[in-house]
């Protein structure tokens, strides 16, 4: 994200800058590989939030939902009156899966939620929410 790399850019300015403060070599020793460590793993947390599975995989799921109503109906299409518990639950279960499979798949945009442990980041950077 560009709002990260400008902050680590700001933060390492800082770090480096021989203006900012007097501090013994040691304390370069200490500090700067230390930032490297934390950028690198900003970095990675955010590439590891950012990966998601093809999108034929989405539409994988979907077929497989409807092979699986297609199976199901031609199963109690035998039947001279359906079911409508089994039909109705059978429906209910396979849009509850589907749901939270993409729910947990973009938990910033569903009905599940990681939004409250934002304020965690936000104490953090020392910023107040936009």
């Amino acid at each position: 994200m560009l709002v990260d790399e400008d902050l680590q850019a700001e933060i390492w300015q800082v770090a480096t800058d021989p203006n900012h403060a007097r501090r013994t070599e040691a304390v370069d020793q200490v500090l700067l590989p230390t930032l490297t460590q934390m950028f690198t793993v900003a970095r990675i947390r955010n590439s590891a939030g950012q990966r998601h599975p093809p999108e034929i995989i989405f539409v994988m799921l979907f077929g497989l939902t409807l092979v699986s109503a297609l199976l199901a109906g031609y199963g109690m299409a035998a039947s001279k009156r359906p079911s409508w518990v089994h039909m109705i639950g059978f429906a209910v279960s396979l849009a509850i899966t589907v749901f939270v499979i993409c729910d947990i798949e973009y938990p910033r945009s569903g009905l599940i939620r990681v939004d409250n442990f934002d304020h965690v980041l936000i104490n953090a950077l020392g910023k107040a929410p936009n």
